[in-house]
């Protein structure tokens, strides 16, 4: 019986070890995110890799045209590895450049430019010229797109040095020299080097007569873009006559390769610039006409147009009506380009925001999904000590010190658990600041653009007509042209002084000494200010108690308050009274703004008070004047505030302490 019962039991001793064992090792060697190998749909060998690779190649260029960023740089590895296996070496180099070009195409510049640079030296270690002509175009490109058009030329000029025929697209070729020559031009090369660039251009072109009898319409566009920029260049030399032949070929080349409606406008917008530059009015109209035609038919189709196209066009329209002297159909035309203008910048500007919203939001996913992960793992090597746990209570007879050990860890486990919670809900916390924060700077920056390029555009616009030496203007029109850009430039003036009061109250600037004066002079002087800007059938009033009433304060401070409560009842009263009142309570100086204009609704009485707050956004003004007017009173010990009581329209009352200390 003793004998049957150590048997059981090293029987027993040896079955937990063995389950410790099992256990042990399953928490070792557990990776939850091991995936199995997934074999190729295709097998490729020697005879048929070409087509094999081909057809990847084609499906990452479906990805790029699609904008399957993240698909095609999953397949693209496994592509450079096969191509390099069967010495596959066009599809290897245009598979890479492809990949470069999709960095581009998410403004990604530095990684297109990394990806270059392993491009071109990895062409240069296997003497590859093709390689590395695909590898100074994406350089080039890139950066094009940082504006750096130095580096740009040269890289373009490298591409075109190293541009292999027997291996290479022509249409790559022309691209490069479509690049290159935008680049010299920014770079101010002269018309010599220039006409050496487009002459080498035609020598290649050649190659490819459109007369031949197997031509295509590909190499009707390749001639389109040479022409058209060879008239660009000679009507940057002044050779009109010249660039309007150059003209006519590039359209027999648009004819011909049967292009797209955006040539025609461009062909179109060209022919308009230079029969103005040649003073050639109304025919330069018709062709303007005839681009905006194109343009509004491709609207009516559905089809988005380039802001930059639209711009092109009026751009000439403006200057062709100027020359007519039709001035009053020309500035509608300026208004509208610079409306133009500022939406295609408005539009830059949130797409800048939108990326820097959708890079930010990529981190966060990312860093969750390696927090999710680290506690996947933590979870599973838990269960898997448990399991071994489990085992060795078995073998020891589970008893109480165990149990006890057991309650120790979960309540570590509990606290480490609501620390992380915690934290959770800490970095919500901060992530709603962030977002709280970028929203309100977006606002600032939406708000400050149209308040200050308003003005600016009714500035320029008025400006250009003045100066224009052969506009014959009215009397009246030139005065008229005058006050619209005094008015402009003192809108302008006072949005930036507001923005500099708004800093320096809020940087604490040091308040300046008290002075003794006569509250009349500084009401006096307030009403000075504020005359010009008051409607002719609204009365201007000052009343103060006693006339000769001295005290020790901050004149200077306390006209820039009342200046900006004047103004205001200055926008907003076309008819009545405007009434400034100051007397004397105990210590205290009482000032009183009131008006008779259409008042301030109850429910937006404090909402004024707020930066950027406009009851009326057609009014101009950025929203700060009450803001501002309440900031400074608050800093001198005062307050600002408007009386509910009064129904004939708005009144502000200020209070300022008298002989601060």
């Amino acid at each position: 019986m003793k004998y049957n019962r150590c048997l059981f039991f090293r029987f027993l001793n040896f079955f937990v070890i063995i389950l410790v064992m099992l256990s042990l090792t399953a928490c070792l060697n557990y990776n939850p995110h091991k995936k199995a190998s997934v074999s190729p749909d295709t097998k490729i060998d020697d005879q048929n890799a070409y087509d094999v690779l081909f057809d990847r190649y084609k499906e990452l260029e479906y990805f790029y045209n699609t904008d399957q960023h993240d698909s095609l740089q999953a397949k693209m590895p496994a592509m450079l590895k096969d191509c390099r296996k069967y010495e596959q070496w066009k599809l290897y180099y245009i598979s890479w450049e492809l990949l470069g070009e999709d960095y581009l195409r998410n403004n990604d510049a530095k990684k297109a430019i990394d990806t270059a640079q392993e491009m071109e030296q990895d062409a240069l270690e296997r003497d590859i010229r093709f390689g590395q002509s695909e590898a100074y175009l994406v350089m080039g490109l890139a950066y094009s797109i940082q504006l750096n058009t130095i580096e740009a030329e040269e890289c373009l000029k490298q591409a075109i040095d190293m541009f292999d025929p027997a291996i290479g697209d022509v249409s790559t070729l022309i691209s490069m020299y479509h690049h290159y020559g935008n680049a010299m031009r920014e770079n101010g090369r002269s018309d010599a080097e220039i006409d050496s660039m487009l002459a080498n251009w035609k020598k290649d072109l050649d190659n490819y007569p459109l007369d031949a009898p197997d031509a295509t319409t590909a190499e009707g566009d390749w001639f389109f873009k040479y022409y058209s920029a060879l008239s660009d260049h000679l009507e940057n030399q002044g050779r009109y006559q010249e660039a309007l032949a150059m003209l006519d070929s590039a359209e027999y080349c648009y004819n011909f390769s049967e292009g797209f409606a955006v040539d025609a406008i461009h062909i179109y917008g060209s022919r308009g610039n230079l029969l103005y530059c040649m003073a050639e009015y109304p025919q330069a109209l018709e062709w303007v006409d005839r681009a905006q035609q194109v343009i509004d038919s491709l609207r009516m189709n559905s089809v988005e147009v380039s802001p930059t196209m639209q711009i092109a066009v009026d751009e000439v329209r403006y200057k062709v009506l100027a020359g007519m002297e039709r001035y009053h159909e020309a500035l509608d035309v300026l208004v509208r380009l610079n409306n133009e203008k500022d939406a295609y910048s408005d539009q830059e500007l949130r797409q800048q925001l939108n990326e820097m919203n959708k890079r930010f939001e990529l981190n966060e996913i990312k860093k969750q999904n390696e927090q999710l992960q680290q506690r996947s793992r933590f979870t599973t090597g838990g269960v898997a000590m448990i399991l071994g746990i489990v085992a060795l209570l078995v073998f020891l007879v589970v008893n109480n010190r165990w149990r006890h050990r057991l309650g120790i860890k979960n309540r570590q486990l509990q606290r480490e658990r609501n620390l992380v919670v915690a934290q959770n809900r800490q970095l919500a916390v901060e992530r709603d600041r962030a977002e709280a924060a970028s929203k309100a700077k977006t606002a600032f920056l939406q708000s400050m653009t149209h308040e200050i390029r308003t003005p600016l555009n009714a500035i320029s616009g008025f400006t250009q007509v003045l100066a224009m030496p052969d506009v014959e203007l009215h009397k009246e029109e030139r005065a008229d042209f005058s006050k619209n850009i005094q008015e402009n430039t003192r809108l302008l003036t006072n949005i930036l002084d507001d923005l500099i009061l708004v800093s320096n109250m809020e940087s604490g600037v040091e308040l300046p000494d008290a002075e003794t004066c006569q509250a009349n002079d500084i009401m006096t002087n307030a009403m000075n200010t504020a005359h010009p800007l008051v409607a002719d059938d609204v009365t201007l009033n000052c009343l103060c108690d006693p006339p000769t009433l001295v005290v020790t304060t901050y004149p200077g401070l306390i006209r820039l308050i009342l200046n900006r409560l004047l103004d205001n009842a200055a926008k907003f009263t076309k008819e009545g009274h405007i009434t400034l009142g100051c007397c004397q309570e105990g210590d205290k100086l009482h000032f009183a703004v009131s008006d008779t204009g259409p008042g301030i609704p109850t429910e937006k009485r404090e909402y004024i008070f707020e930066r950027f707050a406009k009851i009326d956004s057609f009014v101009q003004g950025a929203g700060l004047g009450l803001s501002i007017a309440r900031m400074i009173a608050e800093r001198l010990g005062g307050t600002l505030t408007l009386d509910s009581d009064y129904n004939e329209g708005a009144k502000f009352d200020l209070i300022i302490p008298i002989n601060p200390a």
